[in-house]
């Protein structure tokens, strides 16, 4: 992830793929977004009609609403955050695919990245770092816990640092037989 943002040299576009990977939101949802749906005070943002229709807050970060700041300042959207710039109207899924799939291959990643894969490790990355898998499905908006565990892909790394609670156990289980 750090590597793609590192090698996205447009401000629009970095913005676009900060917010989705540190939100956890679906590139439409991103798309129709308004200016009006970021609270900086709260810290959050409405994402209005997500999938199956349902409205849901997500976190807004302080590094992110820096950067949508410094995008807001160069590229002055009026109603959506992220416009055409020849029209008044939002940017296209398409067009974001597009040149993320171009800055993954400026990437020579050995593996397969979508736009989406930013949402993909937005999840894991939450759940590598402890947080709550049920806020996990709250914050991407699912329905059903087994659809944020397809998200979630915990790497082998990190399976390897977690601790059974067996061996949290304070009792001597050696074999003394009375």
């Amino acid at each position: 992830v750090e590597l793609i943002l590192r090698k996205t040299n447009s401000l629009k576009y970095r913005a676009i793929f900060s917010l989705i990977y540190s939100t956890g939101i679906r590139i439409n949802e991103a798309i129709n977004l308004k200016i009006t749906d970021i609270d900086r005070y709260s810290k959050t943002i409405f994402v209005k009609n997500g999938k199956g229709k349902k409205d849901r807050y997500v976190v807004l970060s302080d590094k992110i609403l820096g950067l949508l700041r410094e995008y807001y300042v160069e590229y002055r959207p009026k109603i959506y955050l992220f416009e055409n710039e020849l029209k008044d109207e939002q940017l296209s899924e398409r067009s974001i695919q597009i040149v993320f799939g171009q800055v993954v291959k400026q990437c020579r990643l050995n593996k397969t990245a979508t736009i989406h894969t930013l949402r993909h490790s937005f999840a894991t990355h939450l759940l590598e770092s402890g947080v709550n898998i049920r806020h996990i499905q709250e914050l991407l908006g699912h329905s059903d816990l087994n659809t944020t565990m397809r998200y979630t892909h915990v790497r082998s790394e990190a399976l390897k640092q977690v601790t059974s609670p067996f061996d949290l156990l304070n009792i001597n289980l050696s074999d003394k037989r009375s």
